[in-house]
């Protein structure tokens, strides 16, 4: 598992941490309130990186107006 919070945008950190993940393994990522943008604009590069979504969570913080967002994501298998 690997996670990551505030390393960069979402794409850099996909590139830099998805080659982390081994296959069955997951990686989550904290994308704050523009997560279904963010993982709109990503689609390929998630595919890419043989990465699904497993899991999406939704919270708030104390004092926040927008709502946050947790991705857990799971690497399957890479087809040759």
């Amino acid at each position: 598992m690997v996670t990551a919070r505030a390393v960069a945008e979402f794409a850099k950190t996909l590139d830099w941490c998805a080659p982390l993940v081994n296959q069955g393994g997951f990686l989550v990522v904290y994308l704050g309130a523009l997560a279904e943008e963010s993982l709109k604009e990503s689609e390929r590069s998630v595919a890419d990186h043989h990465l699904r979504v497993s899991k999406m969570l939704s919270y708030s913080l104390p004092g926040k107006r927008s709502e946050r967002h947790t991705v857990i994501f799971e690497k399957e298998c890479s087809r040759k």
